[in-house]
């Protein structure tokens, strides 16, 4: 009897631990499966930090030839820069020196106008100290009375006096007319216009440098100019200014349709003293931003003429 329970309860002993060594393994491979689930993640991660490591070192690589461009971007701009400012002042300087031929030029076409006045006085007075003389040789003054000169003779005389006044007068009259050889493009504001092409220039008032007409006599004068303008824009406007000294006798307005060529003429008549100052510019305050042409189809072109001068 002792000995079946003890035959029992080690077979009991037995079955339990047998129990025990199948939960053991089963708990064993079940931690072992864990751990190679959780060891092929950790490769997956590394996997992908390792491909974000090298895409950050692309990326470093980039910023670093993006630096280098920009410090090249900004030596190239420094050189500019000291190309522009430099240019400026050669450009400044240039404009002083032709600033100073213009006034040169004016005073020599002043002085050459004096000597032409001059010059034409001393003729007129010499043809009419010839024509006294030999009139004082054919019948000296001494020896005539207006008694002894009988009357319609004395009347010849005054119509022959009356007509050398009239002859004198004719000697009194100026006329130019230029235009432009090339195309002025976008000639912005306060731009003198520069008519180099003289076709008419009667006694040299006008200057084909300069563009401007000096007046050579007290007088009425009439001009006209007539500009040529395009636009390659949305719109373009434009006035123009006939100037005498530094007052704008006239204005002249030009509206020109997109891709389209549009011509306007202005004119005047006014009185100006001797040495007056006549030229054609763009408005002071309304930058031109279009082209103005001149050709063979159109010309840009300013003349004047002196109508009447003053007794």
């Amino acid at each position: 009897m002792i000995l079946g329970l003890l035959l029992c309860m080690l077979f009991a002993c037995f079955d339990a631990r047998l129990s025990s060594i199948s939960l053991v393994r089963t708990y064993e491979a079940s931690t072992e499966a864990r751990f190679v689930k959780m060891e092929k993640r950790l490769n997956e991660q590394s996997t992908q930090l390792e491909a974000q490591s090298n895409r950050i070192e692309f990326l470093e690589s980039k910023v670093v030839e993006s630096e280098n461009q920009i410090l090249k971007q900004n030596s190239v701009i420094d050189t500019l820069k000291k190309s522009f400012f430099k240019n400026k002042m050669d450009m400044s300087q240039v404009q002083k020196r032709l600033g100073v031929l213009n006034t040169s030029q004016r005073v020599c076409s002043d002085r050459l106008f004096l000597l032409r006045k001059q010059l034409l006085k001393y003729e007129t007075f010499s043809s009419t100290k010839s024509n006294d003389e030999s009139d004082d040789f054919e019948n000296p003054v001494s020896k005539i009375r207006i008694a002894d000169v009988p009357l319609h003779e004395n009347r010849e005389r005054r119509l022959l006096v009356a007509s050398g006044s009239m002859a004198s007068l004719a000697n009194q009259y100026s006329a130019f007319y230029a235009y432009l050889s090339h195309h002025e493009l976008a000639p912005g504001k306060h731009h003198t216009l520069i008519f180099d092409t003289v076709k008419t220039n009667t006694d040299g008032a006008y200057s084909g440098i300069t563009g401007v007409y000096t007046v050579p006599l007290d007088g009425v004068y009439g001009f006209i100019y007539t500009i040529r303008m395009g636009c390659h824009t949305a719109i373009a406007l434009a006035p123009f200014e006939i100037m005498k000294n530094n007052d704008a006798e006239g204005v002249a307005f030009i509206d020109v349709p997109c891709n389209e060529q549009n011509t306007v003429t202005g004119n005047v008549i006014i009185h100006a003293v001797q040495g007056d100052k006549v030229f054609i510019r763009t408005h002071t305050q309304h930058p031109v931003d279009s082209n103005i042409y001149s050709d063979t189809n159109g010309r840009t072109s300013f003349a004047g003429w002196l109508i009447h001068a003053d007794q």
